[in-house]
Formats: structure tokens, sequence, C-alpha cells
């Protein structure tokens, strides 16, 4: 980034960690924006994001979390956007740990695939801000499967467990995002990942 600018907008001031001023660059190839000016703030708590938007004190927030979200959701003045992501989350396995030979047997990870609780985590952890995919490409990739043929069924994966699976897959997709950074910490994931272990 430099003062100068060849977009629709020039740094003015830059405040590392704080702050980033823009002004209208005139001249501009696209000819002179609208805003006279953007100022860009660094508040690093979602929480505070959410309530600069509340007050009128910011026009525009990202990467709030899926509690910001749930509490802007039908706020007078406040339009919540979702933009899909090609990022994911997702289980891994340490298929090399040699002090784990449970980690090395595919039906393992076959059964593990029954035992997240999808449906659970993206209505109530995640609050509806991702969706369940279980394929390797993104949605919107050329080649991505859409179905999601596993569930939360722990019968289902004491009878996997016990079979030889068809699928040598070592890993098990769990959500893709539709906005960004959402993911909570990993002590509210695990409790709700292995309930049913």
């Amino acid at each position: 980034m430099h003062s100068a600018g060849s977009g629709a907008f020039k740094m003015r001031t830059y405040q590392p960690h704080q702050a980033i001023v823009m002004e209208a660059n005139a001249s501009s190839p696209t000819g002179a924006p609208k805003l006279k000016s953007v100022i860009i703030k660094n508040v690093p708590d979602p929480a505070t994001r959410r309530l600069l938007i509340q007050q009128g004190d910011a026009d525009m927030a990202r990467d709030l979390g899926a509690d910001q979200i749930d509490a802007l959701q039908g706020k007078p003045g406040v339009k919540v956007m979702s933009i899909a992501s090609a990022e994911q989350n997702y289980l891994a396995f340490n298929t090399g740990n040699k002090d784990n030979p449970l980690m090395s047997n595919p039906a393992f990870w076959e059964a593990a695939r029954w035992l997240v609780d999808y449906d659970g985590i993206t209505k109530n952890l995640l609050k509806g801000q991702y969706f369940t995919h279980q394929s390797f490409l993104p949605v919107g990739f050329p080649g991505a499967l859409e179905e999601t043929p596993f569930t939360f069924n722990p019968a289902k994966a004491k009878v996997r467990s016990s079979l030889k699976p068809e699928s040598k897959t070592r890993t098990s997709r769990l959500m893709s995002k539709i906005n960004r950074h959402l993911l909570p910490s990993r002590s509210q994931f695990r409790p709700a990942l292995l309930r049913a272990v």
C-alpha cells in the first residue's frame, strides 16, 4: 500500500494496528468515488465491532462471530450480509501416529464420520453461519459434490467400526463457511464433537 493510490482512493493516513484514512482519488481511471473519504479502523474484538454498528458509529463491520451476527439480525438500520467462502473446517486424523494404531485404521475414520453431530453444530454452536459440506472441493468449485451422506448416528458408527470400509478417505469435511471468523474455540467444539463417544 502506498499513498499515491491508483484506484478509487489514495491513502492519507496510516497508523499501524489502529487505522487507515483514505481520501477520494479524483484522477482514478474509473472517476472520483461518491465518498470523499473512508476510515478503516482495527477493532480486534467482534463484540465491539457489533456495538459500533448498533450505535451507528460504524457503517460496516467484517468478520463478526456467530453470536454477534445473531444479535444484529432484525435490528433497525442494520443489514446482515452473508457471502459464501471457499474456506472449510474439517477433522483430520494423524494416520502416521505409530503409538496409536487406531488412527491408521480406515474403519475408525468411517465410524468417526457418524459420530459428528453436523446439524447440532451448525444450528446450535455456529447459529447457521456454516453449512455442512462433506466433500473435498468447496461448494462452487467445478466437480464439488454437494451430497451429505453422513449424519449423527452412533449406532451406525459401531457397525461401521467393525467392518472394512469401502472408502479410504482420511479426512471428513465438517462445515463450509458462509461468513468469516466464525470458528469457535477448540474448547467449544470438543464437547460437541465428542458427546457420543
